[in-house]
């Protein structure tokens, strides 16, 4: 197999034993239909390579219940366009430590699904465009999911430096679903500097052992009618208690009249939900949360707060530099700058380093929100 003489078909390529450090390798421009298995794994700090040669479009794998299946460890798919399948990428229980990168995932259920039993997986620097497709939608029964950008349901996964867009469908339960990034029974796992446009949710999480998920530096934006940036709930709902998710430096913007910042329900606690460092600006509700929890440094716009604040916490404009414009750093004056806590995150959405000192006061002190002034 060669440039010169490639494979024309998945079934050769998911039947050849590639070796840990070897490439394989699709033309760009081409269009395969069906699975690319890969079962082996990487070793010794070599990875096994999927990706692309030549020029032109991006390879298109297309069309079956997972574009590809990556079942080994040490894997690395790269540059590819992976659309109209189940999944674009499953990574099952058992593998670890693979990374999908610098790819598009358009037109599935689920863009990326790592399961229950895989770990330790890296999701960065991909686009996601339109995983708007339902895997359950049936009336009645309130059991509809699907139009996920990333699904997680395994443990000590990052998801990072991606776009998300359009993970939203029509639903008979919920009038419409979708989530950029959802987690279901997933532990650990790390989502940050991620920019997520009209998505019906930017995240939410259920199952009872769902835990220390963490949110942090993500620009979420939504035109959606009822959107929401975060869904979690205690254990009073049927899908919890979901543990410790936190929430930190995330700018939020929702301009749909039923949009809500974040819920909180079920019985939310300080157990459930930590945020602090947020910008979150919604229409009907900046959020919701039936219990108290620990909020603090956070500051919220547009519509009412039913949740108790904590004493650094407030309402007010943000003074973002132009909504209009799509321009969301701080103009100067805004309360979101110099005024947050320090989360151990070394930089902004943008890589600018944490903190500086925005208010020329001679003090570096973290902002609010995701862009650093």
């Amino acid at each position: 197999m060669s440039e010169a003489a490639p494979w024309r078909t998945l079934d050769k390529a998911s039947n050849f034993t590639i070796a840990p450090g070897a490439r394989l390798l699709f033309r760009r421009g081409g269009v395969w239909s069906g699975t690319l298995k890969v079962e082996e794994s990487g070793a010794g700090g070599l990875p096994v390579v999927i990706g692309s040669y030549g020029s032109g479009p991006l390879p298109v794998i297309q069309g079956a219940s997972d574009c590809v299946l990556l079942s080994g460890s040490g894997i690395v798919v790269a540059q590819m366009l992976l659309q109209d399948c189940w999944s674009g990428v499953r990574i099952p229980s058992g593998a670890s430590g693979n990374r999908v990168q610098d790819s598009v995932l358009a037109g599935n259920v689920a863009g990326v699904l790592v399961s229950d039993g895989a770990a330790d997986n890296t999701i960065v620097g991909n686009q996601f465009e339109n995983n708007n497709k339902m895997s359950v939608n049936t009336p009645g029964g309130y059991d509809d999911s699907g139009a996920f950008g990333v699904l997680l349901n395994g443990d000590r996964n990052e998801v990072a430096y991606n776009h998300i867009s359009g993970s939203v469908a029509f639903s008979y339960d919920y009038g419409q679903d979708g989530a950029a990034v959802e987690i279901y029974g997933g532990q650990g796992n790390s989502i940050h500097h991620n920019v997520a446009v009209d998505n019906q949710t930017f995240s939410e999480l259920g199952d009872a052992r769902t835990a220390d998920n963490t949110f942090g530096y993500n620009l979420v934006l939504s035109s959606l009618a009822d959107s929401k940036f975060l869904v979690t709930r205690g254990g009073g709902d049927g899908h919890g208690p979901v543990a410790s998710t936190r929430v930190f430096n995330n700018t939020v913007v929702m301009t749909g009249p039923g949009s809500e910042g974040f819920v909180c329900h079920g019985g939310c606690n300080s157990g459930v939900l930590t945020m602090r460092n947020n910008v979150i600006q919604a229409v009907l509700k900046a959020g919701y949360a039936d219990g108290a929890f620990d909020e603090d440094y956070n500051i919220y716009a547009g519509g009412i707060t039913q949740f108790p604040l904590g004493p650094h916490s407030g309402v007010g404009n943000p003074l973002f530099i132009s909504v209009g414009a799509g321009d969301f750093h701080l103009a100067g004056g805004s309360p979101a700058i110099d005024s947050g806590v320090e989360m151990g995150y070394g930089a902004d959405l943008e890589g600018r380093g944490v903190p500086r000192d925005g208010d020329g006061d001679g003090v570096a002190v973290a902002d609010r929100g995701a862009f650093e002034s």
